[in-house]
């Protein structure tokens, strides 16, 4: 396939469990990102750590460790997000992926995504099918093809652009604005069902129980 660049922001709050193994999968992509852009939002545990001994050894990615906060909320995930899109001005890319930082990837995962690409002028936004791990077992998602989960978006750089920046929401749906943005715009949005993404942490987990 002809040659691409993307880039990759995360925004990361307490990740120490997951976040080793999910840097370890884009460092085994058969692709690697021109830069990959980690916010830590406040993290306490040991997750800035974890990103730096990886920041020595591989130049493209960068660490934006912000102080810690009281609390998880959305509005600070979106700052986080529009903090590693300002540290991207001036670089040169075709794709930018939302990534966050408690799934892990097949090897080829980006290089497939943008074949889709390539095949698809229309296509906006895309992403794979997240399968939630529970012990030993994993469970697909429940979603719609025409929507792609927010933990793995990827954009065309012409369609990003026309979006702009994130914008915080109350109770979130930051990722849902996107894509919905992108189809106003008459931007294609898909899943691909068979680029599978094994996500670690249980859905809602993340700022704790509903």
């Amino acid at each position: 396939m002809d040659k691409v660049k993307y880039v990759l922001i995360t925004a990361a709050k307490n990740e120490e469990l997951f976040i080793g193994k999910t840097i370890q999968s884009v460092l085994n992509q058969t692709i690697k990102p021109e830069k990959w852009i980690i916010v830590s939002d406040g993290s306490t545990d040991q997750t800035n750590q974890i990103v730096e001994q990886y920041t020595h050894e591989n130049k493209f990615i960068y660490l934006i460790a912000l102080p810690p906060n009281e609390e998880r909320n959305f509005s600070s995930k979106v700052t986080a997000l529009n903090k590693a899109l300002k540290k991207l001005e001036g670089t040169d890319f075709d794709f930018i992926g939302n990534l966050d930082a408690d799934v892990t990837l097949d090897k080829s995962y980006y290089e497939d995504i943008f074949r889709t690409f390539q095949s698809n002028p229309r296509l906006g936004v895309a992403g794979g099918i997240i399968l939630d791990c529970v012990g030993d077992n994993v469970y697909p998602q429940n979603i719609s093809l025409n929507t792609v989960a927010g933990a793995i978006q990827v954009f065309r750089k012409e369609c990003f652009e026309k979006i702009g920046q994130y914008t915080p929401f109350k109770y979130g749906g930051e990722d849902a604005y996107m894509e919905t943005m992108a189809r106003m715009m008459n931007w294609e949005v898909q899943t691909f069902a068979d680029l599978k993404v094994h996500h670690h942490r249980p859905t809602g987990t993340g700022m704790g129980s509903l």
